[in-house]
């Protein structure tokens, strides 16, 4: 019995990888919160990835940004980090802003 039990998890964890990885869960109804951002005197729009599931969005499937719109990427820790946008077809500047 405990065999069967074992074989169902490992289908569904099986199941579950394969739907995730294939595209199949639809991100792009998935909105991002939205905030305003001011440096400096510029105001920005900016969508909030603050979640798992908004970074790994990110920009994918956007057509651009206007000049004044953008992405915070918000983290709880000061590590550093590496960004690579999938689905994204435009040229994206990065800017670093410290909590201090």
């Amino acid at each position: 019995m405990k065999f069967i039990y074992l074989l169902l998890i490992i289908s569904l964890i099986v199941i579950f990888v394969f739907v995730y990885k294939s595209g199949l869960f639809d991100l792009g109804s998935f909105k991002h919160k939205q905030a305003i951002v001011a440096i400096r005197g510029e105001r920005f729009q900016v969508d909030v990835a603050d979640t798992l599931a908004s970074r790994e969005l990110g920009l994918g499937g956007r057509e651009g940004l206007a000049a004044d719109e953008g992405m915070l990427f918000v983290f709880g820790s000061l590590v550093e980090r590496t960004f690579w946008m999938k689905d994204v077809g435009f040229s994206i500047d990065i800017i670093w802003i410290a909590g201090d």
